[in-house]
């Protein structure tokens, strides 16, 4: 039986948050595929994101802020 992923996250835009949900929840509500999400959630995101630019202000951001 396949793991069920029953963390909330927060996706951000800048700093406008744009939903709530689990990441199957985000794909449906912001019309992207999970494995967006969890790309987004990644740790190589992150760092990539790092070598950037710290001043990107549009970055899109996604928190895990708990379990439902």
């Amino acid at each position: 039986m396949p793991k069920r992923d029953n963390h909330v996250y927060a996706f951000y835009k800048g700093e406008e948050i744009i939903s709530i949900g689990t990441k199957k929840e985000l794909a449906k509500n912001i019309n992207l595929k999970m494995n967006t999400i969890t790309y987004y959630v990644s740790n190589a995101y992150k760092e990539r994101c790092e070598k950037e630019s710290k001043y990107n202000t549009e970055r899109i951001e996604v928190i895990d802020i708990g379990e439902d």
